[in-house]
């Protein structure tokens, strides 16, 4: 029997996407704010870190 399940072994790997000067470049857009793994420029909104903290 093999270590990893063949449901596991077909998936495909991850393809990352294109960098923030990829993207800059390829649309000719200079200010660009990256939210594709869950990033936020704004940092945790007041009532979730009183959620965290309480």
């Amino acid at each position: 029997m093999p270590l990893v399940p063949r449901h596991i072994r077909s998936l495909q790997s991850y393809k990352p996407g294109r960098s923030i000067e990829d993207v800059r470049r390829a649309l000719g857009i200079e200010h660009i704010i990256k939210l594709a793994s869950n990033e936020n420029p704004h940092g945790p909104s007041p009532k979730a870190l009183d959620a965290v903290q309480s």
